[in-house]
């Protein structure tokens, strides 16, 4: 019989801005009890990885979990991998921030778990051929990678086992690939059947004493759906496995993956695409794209051609995510500007030396975590709080950068491609605001920064259609962790074979918005408030006239008093009169801007509606007492409050826990239609609602004769509030 040793890696993770409580429980369900169940198993060898926000957690507030991973490595049973501290995706950062998350690592791990690690995980195995270079010259001598990786450059056989060579301009680290049918195994199968089936893989390969590779999520050991009980409670499974395992030693061996490398020489060298695991192929394509994908390889699958091609099946790439979400996109070329400005800093003798710089690293670092920039099978970008905080980790940075170029109090401006899509934006910064003015994207208002705070509260999602939305109408609504179904065995099933809602009637609020979600977008329509706002809030609202689709003409930013950029953009629907819309921001102070519309009748009739500009905010919480709408002297009510119309002079938004208020005002008054924007994304516990943000409309009656014009100005006034510390 053929001679196996198993490889057990396993990766542990909790994202930056994750709540202290999901950490909390996190350990206390799975990562705690997962290393007691080895510690009690001597012989079962393992490789284990944290990620650098779960570290500080435990160091902070379960030091005695770290110390245990210390001697567990003392005696030999366990193997510390590094990889990049705040779990960035390495592809898309510049080379310097690359090795500067993994070198972090590295220290952490020798300081605080004694160990400098050899090898590290990579952020959902997303791989391209340069990596190579890049953790070689971070000090990396082995990653994991999926089996079909493997496959996609040309490799055979059924199993894989052992490890490869990767090289990219001479330098080379060594790659394993992780067997995917001992993923959707470990822990969902009975042990014996486990055991078995690990047997049959080796069999199956076409060497002796063949080294196969799991690796794969630590949470899925008690934090995914109903795997606790199966792991820990009554059925005690991982406790049964490494039992097993002690138990088939004299054909089943275990080994860190440190120690099984050195003594096997690699299969020989392999060039790997770009790739990650399957799923993420088809989640990383466009809505509609992907639906397209799927249901090719199930027509191949149902013509049995899937099986024997599905090497040469591929989806799309990981950097997908940047354009099918833009949001996220915005972000990330934030950060590199953020990342290139402190190159730049450094490397200047007036600052080079400055202490200050140390601190926007770890925040750029941070700002860097990849869970918030994509969505699949978890929560994703569709988190708000995870956005909110790396938005909070990048103006933290940005904010340190520009007082130590610029000094403690500057007014800039400048034109430049901040998200680099080929055309430009306006950006003014001083030390309370950065804000980004688009003029192709409608003369839009894309970004408030609040620097103090380090807050953006215009990070708000725009609701898109999903290719996975066509799974919402079969989902089970399950509204407690208790109730979620398991299998007919009893086992649970795994999350990607559950289709699950936390409540009923998700259905509703799947709805495609006509552009993103940004302040300062005008329209006109020709329906009523109350008809209006109702149908702004479904996504139904027909506009005669779209300047918030159209790309505006800027001939830039008059430097004067106040920083001033005038903008317009004319209009000419079929059967209408041609309007121009010409709209100023004037920032008069360094809390207040103006926003002065104008609109124009360029034809030879009358031209009607309802002038309406829209400003999407968010206060992230909801449903919390601290975050409060307001209208006038009106009672506060819930930013996620049921769509209405109230005619005021001005709304304020109240964000407490920030310590900072919006207040959007006209001298002329409006009626302000208000409706929350709520998405429908998925996580591990199926189906859910997330709040946005809210829309704030402000709309005006528009009569004007040819050749009338009609102005408007909006003021947004930010504050910040004298809140006492809860502590």
């Amino acid at each position: 019989m053929t001679d196996i040793t198993l490889l057990l890696a396993i990766h542990n993770h909790q994202p930056v801005g994750n709540f202290p409580q999901v950490f909390a429980t996190g350990f206390a369900r799975c990562y705690a009890p997962v290393l007691d169940a080895f510690w009690n198993e001597p012989s079962v060898r393992l490789s284990l990885h944290h990620t650098g926000p779960l570290l500080l957690w435990l160091l902070e507030n379960e030091p005695a979990y770290l110390e245990k991973i210390r001697e567990m490595v003392r005696r030999g049973q366990l193997e510390v991998m590094g990889g990049g501290f705040y779990e960035p995706m390495l592809s898309i950062l510049s080379e310097r921030d690359a090795v500067g998350q993994i070198l972090r690592m590295t220290e952490f791990c020798e300081e605080h778990l004694g160990t400098r690690p050899r090898g590290m995980w990579l952020a959902e195995r997303v791989w391209e051929p340069d990596l190579a270079r890049v953790l070689n010259l971070a000090g990396v001598e082995y990653t994991l990678l999926d089996d079909t990786h493997f496959y996609n450059a040309g490799v055979t056989g059924r199993y894989l086992g052992g490890s490869y060579m990767v090289e990219k301009a001479g330098a080379a680290i060594r790659a394993l690939p992780i067997s995917r049918d001992l993923r959707y195994v470990v822990p969902f199968t009975e042990v014996p059947d486990a055991i078995a089936r690990i047997r049959a893989i080796a069999d199956e390969t076409d060497r002796a004493n063949v080294a196969l590779t799991y690796g794969d999520d630590g949470e899925k050991f008690g934090m995914w759906p109903n795997t606790w009980d199966w792991v820990f409670g009554e059925r005690r499974w991982l406790a049964e496995f490494l039992a097993a395992l002690a138990d088939n030693a004299s054909w089943l061996g275990t080994s860190t993956i440190s120690d099984r490398l050195d003594a096997e020489p690699p299969h020989g060298l392999v060039y790997l695409p770009t790739a990650s695991y399957e799923e993420m192929g088809h989640w990383a394509y466009p809505a509609g794209v992907g639906a397209q994908f799927d249901s090719f390889r199930h027509t191949l699958a149902d013509a049995a051609q899937l099986a024997p091609n599905e090497a040469f099946v591929r989806g799309g790439i990981w950097q997908g995510f940047l354009t099918k979400y833009p949001e996220g996109g915005a972000l990330h070329k934030r950060v590199l500007r953020a990342s290139r400005r402190l190159a730049e800093l450094e490397s200047d003798a007036r600052t080079a030396e400055a202490p200050e710089l140390d601190e926007a690293r770890d925040h750029i670092y941070r700002a860097q975590c990849n869970c918030a920039y994509w969505h699949g099978l978890f929560g994703g970008i569709y988190l708000n709080w995870l956005r909110a905080a790396l938005w909070h980790h990048l103006l933290r940075a940005e904010a340190i950068l520009t007082a130590l170029d610029l000094g403690p109090l500057y007014r800039v401006h400048t034109t430049m491609d901040v998200d680099l899509d080929g055309r430009d934006e306006l950006v003014i910064e001083t030390p309370q605001l950065c804000l980004v003015l688009a003029p192709h994207r409608g003369g839009a208002l894309t970004s408030i920064n609040l620097r103090d705070a380090a807050f953006n509260p215009t990070d708000v999602l725009t609701r898109r259609v999903e290719d996975f939305h066509a799974r919402v109408s079969e989902a089970i609504v399950v509204e407690e962790r208790a109730q979620l179904p398991v299998g007919d065995d009893g086992k649970p099933k795994s999350i990607h074979d559950i289709i699950l809602a936390k409540e009923p009637n998700l259905s509703r609020l799947i709805i495609q918005d006509a552009v993103p979600r940004f302040c300062a977008q005008e329209w006109v329509f020709e329906a009523e408030p109350d008809a209006l706002v109702q149908a702004l809030s479904t996504g139904k609202a027909e506009p005669v006239y779209a300047p918030a689709q159209a790309a505006w003409s800027a001939p830039g930013i008059d430097p004067g008093t106040d920083l001033t950029a005038t903008m317009s953009v004319e209009i000419a629907p079929e059967r209408r009169p041609p309007l121009r819309f010409t709209k100023t921001y004037t920032l008069a102070s360094p809390e207040v801007l103006h926003v002065d519309l104008e609109v124009t009748n360029l034809g030879d009739r009358a031209a009607t509606g309802r002038l309406a500009s829209a400003w999407n905010l968010t206060l992230l919480a909801p449903d919390a007492l601290d975050r409060t709408l307001q209208f006038g002297e009106a009672a506060a009510i819930a930013p996620n409050a049921a769509p209405g119309v109230v005619q005021c002079a001005g709304a304020t938004f109240t964000d407490l826990w920030h310590a900072v208020s919006l207040e959007l005002t006209c001298a002329e008054g409006a009626d302000f239609l208000h409706h929350a924007i709520e998405t429908v994304s998925q996580s591990e516990d199926g189906f859910e609602k997330t709040y946005q943000g809210t829309s704030l409309v402000p709309s005006w009656p528009l009569e004007l004769a040819p050749g009338a014009s009609m102005a408007r100005r909006l003021t947004l006034r930010v504050t910040t509030l004298d809140v006492p510390d809860p502590t």
